[in-house]
C-alpha cells in the first residue's frame, strides 16, 4: 500500500465516522426534557444530601462534646472512688483498733472479775449454804 492508499483509507473511515454522527440526529426535544428533569432531580437530591450532611456534623460535633464532658465526668467519679476508698481503709484501721482495745479491755475486766472472786472466797471463808423448808406464821 502506499501513501495515497493510505490517506484515501483514513479520510474514507472519517466520512463514514461524520455520517454515523449525524445520523443520531442529535438531542430530540423529548429527551433534552428528560434529561433536564433527570438533572433538577439530582441537584434536589445534591441539596437535600447536603442538608442532611450538615445536620449530622452538627449531631456528630454534640456528641463528640457529650462524650467529653460525661468523659471529664467520669474521670471526677474514679478520683471520688479513689478518695472513699482511702477513707474506707482509714476507717477499717481505725476500727479494728478499736475493736483490739476493746476485747484488751473485756480481757482485762475478766482479769480482775476472777481476781475480785479469788479475794472474795478467802476474806469470807466457806460459805453455808442453807434452805428455807416454811416461813413462820403470824
Amino acid at each position: 500500500m502506499n501513501r495515497t492508499q493510505q490517506t484515501l483509507g483514513v479520510f474514507g473511515l472519517l466520512l463514514i465516522g461524520v455520517w454515523g454522527c449525524s445520523q443520531s440526529g442529535g438531542l430530540s426535544a423529548e429527551r433534552a426534557k428528560q434529561l433536564e428533569s433527570r438533572i433538577a432531580k439530582l441537584e434536589g437530591d445534591l441539596k437535600s444530601t447536603t442538608s442532611n450532611r450538615d445536620a449530622l456534623r452538627a449531631r456528630l460535633a454534640a456528641l463528640e462534646e457529650q462524650v467529653r464532658a460525661e468523659s471529664e465526668r467520669a474521670k471526677l467519679i474514679e478520683i471520688e472512688r479513689d478518695a472513699l476508698t482511702a477513707q474506707l481503709k482509714q476507717r477499717t484501721v481505725e476500727k479494728d483498733a478499736v475493736v483490739n482495745q476493746y476485747d484488751d479491755l473485756v480481757k482485762k475486766l475478766e482479769a480482775v472479775v476472777g481476781h475480785a472472786k479469788v479475794a472474795q472466797s478467802e476474806c469470807h471463808g466457806p460459805k453455808v449454804k442453807a434452805t428455807v423448808t416454811s416461813f413462820p406464821k403470824k
